[in-house]
């Protein structure tokens, strides 16, 4: 029998949770792990907006009473909210959301995405248990160290990275509906890349790089007086954009709004509109800035994670919403997608002189230097007034390009002795000289044994320090920033992007050395 909608809900999901007696993703969970011989099952979840997570989170599916009975007695069972552990997803990634099965020295024996019926439940359960019966565990596996050769790209292979990027972005774009196709079928913004082609129309003067991103911006655009027949991506009475949609002409979305997605959209947007003067982009992203504003926005200053999708259709079906409960908002501070939010907001002000964006852009880098810097670097999240998680390459990038920001815009000086502060720091405890690893954690309680370090490289955040030392050049001419971009150039021409927003990084960091390469 299938479950009513209602059935599949964040609020539904929270009342069933402790059905399972879930431990948290740390070294006792493991250790309990391995002490009782027990295999560890893992959830990995968005729960606060991520549809699949709450369908999942069901009784339908996951919190069935068998399957909750057979978990609780033959595994220790671990949840881990995504929006909090990135180290967690990226090891061991897949969708949302995420089953993993793991012998008790952390050996990875059953992964899938997405949801599973109880019958297929208990048939992968009770294989991991009898793979691990009559097995003792007491060694953890040691993190994989990634080696990659360190010599000087040449200017040749960096005008490349542009060219084949280009031709890549040309051959995806969908000339029917906007945007980029996927595998899947579904369609999801890409505002950073939106923004890098404005980057080359203003560059070039090539009306292709425009076109792209105005016929996208059409297509996602919904016009509150078609809410009904032509709900596209953009949310036409409270504002912001949803996170993806289903379908290839932006229909049918997946109503969730997250800040990231806002941060990168309305600064692609405002720069559409610095371009070609177009009311109507103007006034999609004065309503997303509202939004935020009002919706995402702490009085300490900053900015939170996301907002769920509510009930859906019955809620953002309507012109009218005033009778209906709003959507959860989740009260967590990320410092990416801060920084991603103040970014824009410098923007912003720097090309419409706005005001209110200048002041919630200082209110927010005050609270980032208040709340979530320290002499370990960034941390990544804040949460219930206290921060979490230092010594990730992710958080020091974002919060590194986000001062070196606030200071050319703002001409701040102090801004610009918290930047170097940062980059010494990411300088000295995340880099072996030839790029930049994930993690080196000072939390060992946080991972299983000899887990709080992750020496693997990935493009993404080697992608933003390239981009963040390049700036520091060009502002300081210290040739120990231009040794840093060249050696984390030849890691990136080796690594591969799982993102195509992150390659833009990179690309502007070519751009902005390509002078000096001879």
């Amino acid at each position: 029998m299938i479950a009513i909608a209602t059935s599949y809900s964040r609020e539904n999901s929270e009342r069933l949770f402790n059905r399972i007696n879930w431990q948290q993703y740390a070294r006792t969970a493991f250790e309990k792990a391995a002490k009782e011989n027990k295999p560890v099952f893992l959830v990995i979840s968005a729960p606060a907006w991520c549809h699949w997570c709450h369908v999942y989170e069901s009784e339908d599916y996951l919190f069935n009473n068998d399957v909750c009975g057979y978990i609780n007695k033959y595994f220790v069972p671990v949840f881990v909210d995504s929006d909090k552990r990135p180290d967690v997803l990226k090891k061991l990634e897949g969708g949302w959301p995420s089953t993993i099965m793991l012998a008790p020295d952390g050996e990875k024996l059953v992964g899938f995405s997405g949801p599973c019926s109880p019958r297929e439940l208990l048939e992968y359960c009770e294989f991991v248990v009898n793979a691990v019966k009559n097995r003792s565990f007491s060694n953890f596996k040691k993190p994989f160290v990634e080696r990659v050769s360190c010599s000087v790209p040449t200017k040749e292979e960096l005008n490349g990275v542009e060219k084949n990027f280009l031709s890549y972005i040309f051959n995806i774009s969908d000339k029917t509906f906007g945007g980029f196709h996927t595998p899947s079928g579904q369609k999801f913004p890409t505002g950073l890349i939106y923004d890098f082609l404005l980057d080359k129309y203003e560059e070039t003067k090539d009306g292709q790089y425009l076109k792209i991103v105005d016929f996208a911006f059409g297509n996602q655009f919904t016009d509150i007086k078609e809410i009904k027949t032509k709900y596209r991506l953009f949310d036409p009475v409270d504002g912001g954009f949803h996170r993806y949609s289903t379908q290839q002409d932006w229909s049918v979305p997946h109503y969730e709004k997250l800040l990231c997605d806002q941060a990168t959209l309305i600064r692609a947007y405002a720069h559409l509109f610095n371009i070609t003067h177009d009311q109507k982009v103007k006034n999609v992203v004065d309503a997303s800035l509202k939004f935020v504003f009002t919706k995402l926005s702490s009085s300490e200053g900053s900015f939170y994670n996301s907002q769920d999708a509510g009930e859906e259709e019955r809620y953002y079906g309507e012109s009218v919403r005033s009778e209906l409960a709003e959507p959860f908002i989740y009260k967590l501070c990320r410092i990416d997608a801060n920084c991603l939010m103040i970014r824009t907001l410098l923007y912003v002000y720097d090309v419409e002189k706005n005001a209110e964006c200048k002041a919630r852009a200082e209110k927010g880098l005050l609270f980032i230097k208040q709340k979530m810097l320290a002499g370990n670097g960034a941390f990544f999240y804040f949460d219930e007034g206290q921060s979490f998680l230092a010594g990730f390459s992710l958080a020091n990038a974002h919060a590194l390009l986000t001062f070196i920001d606030a200071y050319e815009i703002l001409n701040n000086d102090e801004y610009f002795v918290i930047a170097k502060n940062l980059a010494d720091f990411c300088l000295q405890n995340l880099s072996d000289g030839a790029g930049f690893f994930d993690r080196k954690s000072s939390e060992g309680e946080l991972y299983p044994p000899d887990e709080e370090n992750d020496f693997e490289k990935s493009y993404a955040e080697n992608a933003l320090f390239a981009y963040c030392f390049a700036r520091l050049y060009r502002l300081t001419k210290d040739q120990k920033y231009r040794d840093v971009v060249m050696k984390t150039f030849s890691i990136l021409l080796e690594l591969s992007p799982q993102n195509l927003d992150d390659v833009t990084y990179f690309l502007k960091a070519v751009k902005l050395l390509q002078v000096i390469i001879h």
